[in-house]
């Protein structure tokens, strides 16, 4: 397993796990914190407080990995002396660089799902934009919600035109989401028909300037395959038709994630939906026949309806109705 590999599993086995609680990810810790001895590292995952404090089995796990546990006490001198005691993850006895942590991956996806992103003057020198501090604050807390994502820090930075909202640090627990999940999977009928809307979130990494990866959505029934749909990036998303359904129970779907150059294929999400229930189709009513009406007259009442020239109706009527009609100002054509 090579370094990045294993940064890979590291982030899966921390993903939304409570004991890798106090492990984050910085950007640069170096350009914020205090000047200190030894110096802070720049990019980096650390735990805020002594190893020993790391739960044993975490501790197993991320040397298991092949990483290191190094801890450090800094030395800030700045009105006295304060001491800071952090866990650092490091491989080969070296602190990991923002390629290494997937971090520029961040910015790629942020910009694939459309967000306004924007460069500011600190690290990682890009954000999300807003007209006002709390605009480019919703703007990136939605960026965060869509993907799965969480900072740890963040700050926003005035511009002439608005604000840019940026992150300084992330939860470690969080990370996993910068690889391909499923965003979302909606199930619905439709003129007797079963349609799935998927959207998911990708893998944004390239490989001379293409993407590397291509997404395939397979749907299966007690393993048996009901339906596929492929997604090339940009293209996030699309709407299955799966025939012949279950009447009821659920359907599993799993996130093919397919490499451009060697066409390897690798199952990174599954999703298990729960089938509807198949609406009642409403009877539609037999309409009841218009009769022929017998010979009369057609008559235009100037009294009830003032004029309006479609108001001709048809009337079976005597001779005398018919005079009787003519006498009160009606109008009468013999049909």
């Amino acid at each position: 397993m090579d370094k990045r590999e294993a940064v890979k599993e590291l982030y899966k086995k921390a993903y939304k796990n409570g004991d890798y609680a106090g492990f984050e990810v910085r950007e640069n810790l170096r350009y914020y914190a205090k000047s200190a001895t030894p110096p802070y590292p720049e990019s980096c995952i650390f735990y805020y407080d002594e190893c020993k404090d790391i739960k044993e089995s975490v501790r197993k796990e991320i040397t298991g990995l092949g990483f290191s546990l190094e801890e450090v006490t800094h030395v800030i001198a700045e009105n006295g002396k304060a001491y800071d005691t952090n866990c650092y993850i490091k491989w080969q006895g070296q602190h990991l660089s923002r390629e290494d942590l997937f971090l520029d991956r961040i910015k790629e996806l942020a910009e694939l799902l459309g967000y306004d992103v924007r460069s500011v003057s600190k690290p990682p020198y890009w954000g999300i934009y807003g007209d006002t501090s709390d605009d480019a604050l919703a703007n990136f807390n939605a960026f965060l919600d869509e993907t799965g994502l969480l900072f740890s820090t963040a700050e926003p930075e005035r511009q002439d035109s608005g604000y840019v909202y940026f992150a300084k640090s992330w939860y470690l627990t969080c990370m996993f989401a910068l690889f391909a999940h499923f965003k979302s999977v909606d199930l619905y009928w439709k003129k007797g028909y079963l349609y799935a809307d998927v959207s998911i979130i990708p893998n944004v990494e390239k490989c001379n300037g293409a993407y590397c990866y291509y997404y395939k959505i397979c749907v299966f029934s007690a393993g048996e395959k009901l339906a596929e749909s492929t997604i090339y990036l940009p293209t996030i998303s699309t709407t299955l038709l799966i025939p012949s359904p279950p009447s009821e129970g659920s359907i599993v779907f799993r996130l093919v994630e397919v490499e451009r150059v060697t066409e390897s294929e690798e199952v990174v999400d599954e999703i298990e939906k729960t089938v509807p229930a198949k609406p009642t189709p409403t009877p539609t009513p037999t309409p009841t026949p218009t009769p022929t009406p017998p010979p009369g007259y057609l008559f235009y009442d100037t009294n009830e309806y003032r004029g309006t020239s479609t108001a001709w109706s048809a009337v079976t009527s005597t001779t005398i109705e018919k005079d009787a009609y003519v006498e009160i100002g009606g109008d009468v054509r013999q049909t």
